[in-house]
């Protein structure tokens, strides 16, 4: 989930107007070059996860798991609205 924290961070400042989407970008680009070692078996990266997140106007927790759902072309189930209308949009939502 580390990625997911990453993008989500970046998302709420973006949206609190704190930091421009050029920032943030930079921001990943150091980030990426850091000798850091995470065990994380997330298929998406921060970069994917934030502008999936933005785009659908989800949180990053919300947009991997779009992403899961787009990635896998499987069905999501889900009670959250926002959700709910971005994986209708991309018609991966789950009708009983």
């Amino acid at each position: 989930m580390f990625t997911a924290e990453v993008a989500n961070v970046l998302k709420v400042q973006e949206s609190r107007k704190r930091w421009t989407e050029e920032q943030i970008f930079e921001f990943l680009s150091i980030l990426e070059k850091l000798p850091l070692t995470v065990e994380d078996t997330s298929l998406f990266d921060s970069r994917t996860l934030f502008t999936l997140a933005k785009k659908e106007n989800l949180s990053a927790y919300d947009a991997s798991y779009l992403a899961l759902a787009l990635e896998y072309n499987i069905p999501l189930a889900t009670q959250d609205k926002a959700l709910k209308k971005a994986a209708t949009k991309r018609k991966v939502f789950f009708k009983a």
